[in-house]
């Protein structure tokens, strides 16, 4: 998953002004609801130098639960599931073809070595003063990847925790890189409970901005904070977080306190918070929620969709969805609230001084690394 970009392309891939970017696919219309219109670049070619063929875009889109049919020159694409999103279907179609010595893809780099241990990767072209070769080790523990890295043994370090950070400020061989992760941290109130006004005045009623401190470092204001307005609930309110998170701990603590709930806070896990917030026995669950790119973080509150645990439903927001307009469907969440939005998380990577102003990708998070230049 680290890597994974750098040597399969994505069909089409979100970009951070909306809708899609693509290296592969010439063209693409959206034809309605559940079908777009694709047309492949007539230069894209395999890391081997073999030309991509329709029938290699048919089966790889395949692989991702999609349906496509040739028509005059140009592939209309549809889920194989009636129940799917062909948004968030793309998000995870990659383009590749099976080769005597494994997958291929189209992607700056190709596989050299896979074993346990590690991943090795070649560029396919080299480009001067860039990145030849990338190779990801194993470690058997993210404690030991970290000595690892301060005794130079390897040239980055991704996802590092705040402990690490912290130990690596002034290191002088590496710098630290941030940028906004697909999840923000979120407060989902229980619709089995609450009303839409009731879901709107909780979500006015607490300081978001305090209880963003609590969860500590790296995570951002999501979006603006209004002031918090007085609270309307006296009655106790039960709150849970996953309990392997100690930051969701301290966010659920904080919100405890924001809303004076005599209530008591719960460590749970995945399963039981789905499972108590269907039941009614848990009012407010304090999770880390993808909220990027938009196609996702509104399908999951999609009126009876599979991951929608919080039993909310809004047709608008359905409408918007269907329509793949998905600025329509940010603004109906803001104004018919799921859940309090109150921070986004980043991602973080202590990477070599040598590289020049290193950026972690908006989706995959090393996509920008082709691009990194590199002193001798």
């Amino acid at each position: 998953m680290m890597v994974k970009g750098l040597v399969f392309s994505l069909l089409l891939e979100p970009s951070t002004e909306g809708g899609w970017r693509s290296q592969v696919m010439q063209e693409w219309i959206r034809l309605g609801p559940r079908t777009y219109r694709l047309k492949l670049g007539p230069s894209t070619r395999f890391s081997d130098g073999s030309a991509v063929k329709a029938d290699d875009v048919i089966a790889s889109l395949a692989a991702a639960g999609i349906r496509a049919t040739e028509r005059e020159g140009w592939l209309e694409i549809e889920p194989l599931s009636a129940d799917a999103s062909i948004d968030t279907l793309l998000l995870n179609a990659v383009l590749f073809k099976d080769g005597p010595e494994g997958a291929l893809g189209t992607g700056p780099f190709a596989v050299a070595v896979q074993d346990p241990e590690r991943i090795v990767l070649h560029r396919v072209k080299p480009v001067t003063d860039r990145i030849g070769q990338v190779e990801l080790v194993s470690y058997a523990s993210p404690r030991e990847a970290f000595a690892g890295a301060l005794r130079g043994e390897v040239d980055a370090r991704l996802m590092l925790d705040p402990g690490e950070i912290e130990l690596l400020n002034g290191v002088a061989r590496f710098q630290l890189v941030r940028a906004p992760s697909l999840h923000s941290i979120v407060a989902a109130l229980n619709s089995h409970l609450f009303s839409r006004a009731q879901r709107k005045a909780l979500a006015d009623s607490v300081d978001v901005d305090e209880i963003r401190q609590a969860h500590g470092g790296d995570c951002e204001p999501d979006g603006s904070s209004p002031p918090a307005r007085s609270n309307p609930w006296a009655v106790p309110l039960k709150l849970g977080a996953m309990g392997t998170d100690p930051a969701l701990a301290r966010v659920s603590l904080a919100l405890r306190r924001s809303l004076g709930a005599r209530g008591s806070t719960l460590e749970l896990d995945d399963q039981q918070i789905a499972s108590q917030m269907a039941a009614g026995e848990l009012d407010i669950a304090v999770m880390p929620l993808q909220v990027w790119p938009p196609a996702v973080a509104g399908t999951l509150f999609r009126t009876g969709a599979a991951r929608n645990q919080f039993g909310y439903s809004n047709p608008a927001l359905d409408e918007a969805l269907e329509a793949g307009d998905y600025a329509r469907a940010q603004r109906e969440l803001a104004d018919d609230p799921p859940a309090i939005f109150i921070c986004r998380r980043l991602r973080n990577a202590a990477i070599d001084a040598r590289v020049k102003n290193p950026k972690l990708g908006p989706y995959d998070l090393l996509e920008s690394l082709p691009d990194w230049e590199v002193n001798p």
